[in-house]
């Protein structure tokens, strides 16, 4: 049981008793004046009985008579005596034995000289102390309002009080009972809050050790319960808090650790004078934490900086601002090191700086290294100087020479452009619509396309030379150069004239030394055939009704220029046009542009947009798909040539 619960108890039986001690004694007393009165009723109503009848005995009977009826009222519980008197006082019958009582027999009480006039029939009651009888009640009543005597009886003191020690033992008994219960009922009570607050304790105790795994179950819902309830998610809350609380102190050990190994850490209070070093200050500066601590930061000022440097760093902290810079300072032994540091004023509750937190970062090799750097730097500069003079006549070389290759690249892509075939050629060809386009880049490129038209025979070549620039531009002239003048041979089959055409040019890039080559494809068409040789991009053959078939050209050839002999990897296929059929030729400057986040337009989104407009004439088709490849590209740079050829039969 908890001391309060016993405190508690005591103080209830303490109460208890004093309650009950007071209710004896207000019951004694109760009963004493109850009980006297009563007997003092039964007195009176038995001596105003015996008057009356003993008025008819006095003067019809002998005293005889009278003293037999007063012998038998002393059977009655509580009578001490019964005496009558005739009107002279003298006694006639009584019940005392041996004698009549000195008090009685001497006419010693008041009432025998009464006057008859003050004679009433109202009873007098008197105490008396009478020898050999002890305390009594005397009661008085006047036989025929005191003409004919008084009757006396005397109640026995000694019976009445006998009976007041029964009645008050009796109620001491009971209230003894009822606190004897009360107490058992009041400590069960109590006990089994006892328990309940015991087990709240027991939880508090384990708690005050760390134990946060309790859970206090209370079977009563009253406000021990909900103490125990309340307590519970307290603990919850505490146990969380003590977890973060175990967590956020392990991450600072952590981090003090981690700033220990590698970082000098000192604190000061308001004068400067330092409180706190950890082991790498002692390390760094060769003294003790005993020399160190009590001690200013003046123990290892090495003079370098100036007053104004440190005012302007005391300044700062004071107002309560992080102070940050380079410090050089003096070991023990004299020689010198640097420290980057930061200086933390810590505040308190009320925004006033108590103390500062120094961290600092050894880079004296730093610093030496930074001076090192600095010489060479101011040594380097001056050698800089007499190599800027070469710089700028280089670049007077260079821009020179820039103007020289613009003017070359200009050259060459105007030869691109004259020696495409004219829209009038092109509107000339029968039985087939062709719209061509190329656009070159920013650099000359060397795509290339041709189209020929002699003797009902169509000629289409389309290649792609590799890189950019001047060279390239110059293999497009060769190969479209070749092509015309093996194309006039007539007669020709597709492999001789691709392998004829590959070796003139792999001759001219030897004689050049030029490792380029190119891809070229070409494409006869007569009499709604087409033959398809050499190695290119995949041509898209197109149905009237929109459908599209791709045709791989890997297996038709070998790049142009790249051996000498190709006759035995040149192959050749055949396709039939109907009228709305068509082939669209292209170079990988279309599938491959980007826009701006480097995404390639792609082959299938040309012949969806090819696939789309098919319905209308070449040319329509044509600037759709170039509008789509520019919305595409957006304002990116064009890096590689675009060219497009549609050939749709009519």
């Amino acid at each position: 049981m908890s001391k309060l619960l016993k405190k508690a108890l005591i103080a209830a039986v303490i109460l208890f008793a004093i309650i009950a001690v007071l209710t004896s004694l207000f019951s004694v007393w109760n009963l004493n004046t109850y009980l006297v009165a009563e007997y003092k009723n039964k007195g009176m109503a038995l001596t105003q009985s015996i008057a009356r009848s003993s008025s008819h005995l006095i003067f019809n009977s002998p005293y005889e008579t009278i003293q037999a009826s007063i012998d038998d009222y002393l059977a009655i519980n509580g009578i001490a005596y019964v005496f009558v008197e005739d009107d002279q006082g003298e006694i006639i019958s009584h019940t005392f034995v041996p004698t009549i009582p000195e008090i009685f027999a001497n006419h010693n009480l008041s009432t025998v000289n009464l006057l008859a006039e003050e004679l009433t029939e109202t009873p007098l009651i008197q105490n008396l102390d009478i020898a050999g009888l002890g305390r009594v009640i005397d009661i008085q009543s006047s036989i025929l309002a005191g003409v004919s005597g008084q009757v006396h009886v005397g109640l026995s003191w000694q019976l009445i009080e006998h009976q007041i020690l029964i009645a008050t033992l009796k109620q001491v008994a009971v209230i003894a009972l009822l606190f004897i219960g009360i107490s058992l009922i009041t400590y069960v009570l109590v006990g089994s809050i006892s328990e309940d607050l015991n087990l709240l304790i027991q939880g508090v105790k384990m708690v005050q050790k760390g134990e946060y795994e309790v859970n206090i179950s209370v079977r009563d819902r009253n406000e021990i319960g909900m103490l125990a309830l309340a307590f519970n998610r307290m603990v919850t809350t505490v146990s969380d808090y003590a977890k973060s609380l175990q967590n956020s102190l392990k991450q600072l050990s952590d981090i003090k650790y981690a700033l220990d190994q590698s970082s000098i850490v000192s604190i000061a209070d308001l004068t400067g004078m330092i409180t706190y070093v950890n082991d790498k200050f002692c390390e760094i500066s060769g003294y003790s934490q005993e020399e160190l601590l009590g001690n200013t930061y003046h123990l290892v000022n090495s003079n370098y900086h100036g007053v104004k440097f440190y005012h302007d760093l005391w300044e700062t902290i004071t107002s309560g601002d992080i102070w940050r810079g380079e410090i050089k300072n003096k070991t023990k032994t004299g020689t010198y090191y640097w420290v980057d540091t930061t200086i933390v004023p810590f505040l308190d509750e009320l925004d006033e700086v108590f103390q500062y937190l120094a961290i600092q970062t050894e880079i004296t090799d730093r610093k030496d290294l930074q001076e090192k750097l600095e010489a060479k730097v101011k040594e380097r500069t001056k050698q800089l100087g007499l190599a800027n003079e070469e710089i700028s006549l280089l670049n007077e070389q260079l821009k020179a020479e820039n103007i020289r290759i613009g003017a070359e690249l200009d050259v060459a892509r105007q030869i691109q452009q004259l020696i495409l075939p004219k829209p009038e050629e092109l509107a000339a060809i029968q039985g087939l619509e062709i719209a061509g386009f190329m656009e070159p880049a920013a650099e000359v490129g060397g795509d290339y396309y041709d189209v020929l038209y002699t003797d009902d025979m169509v000629t289409i070549g389309i290649g792609d030379v590799t890189g950019h620039g001047l060279e390239s531009g110059l293999l497009m002239v060769m190969t479209q150069t070749a092509v015309r003048t093996l194309k006039e041979l007539q007669k020709i089959d597709a492999v001789t004239f691709l392998a004829t055409l590959n070796r003139v040019i792999y001759k001219n890039l030897k004689r050049m030394n030029s490792d380029k080559n190119l891809t070229l494809c070409i494409l006869n068409y007569s009499q709604g055939i087409i033959s398809l040789s050499g190695q290119h991009e995949e041509a898209i053959v197109v149905r009237a009704s929109g459908e599209i078939e791709l045709i791989d050209t890997i297996d038709l050839g070998l790049p142009i220029g790249l051996d000498q002999d190709i006759t035995n990897f040149i192959a050749q296929v055949t396709i039939e046009l109907n009228s709305g059929d068509g082939v669209v030729l292209y170079t990988d400057g279309i599938t491959e542009a980007r826009d701006i986040n480097k995404t390639h337009y792609g082959l299938d989104r040309l012949c969806d947009i090819i696939q789309q407009n098919w319905r209308f004439s070449a040319q329509e088709i044509q600037q759709k798909v170039i509008k789509d490849v520019h919305n595409h590209i957006g304002e990116q740079r064009v890096f590689d040539d675009l060219t497009l050829l549609i050939i749709k039969r009519q």
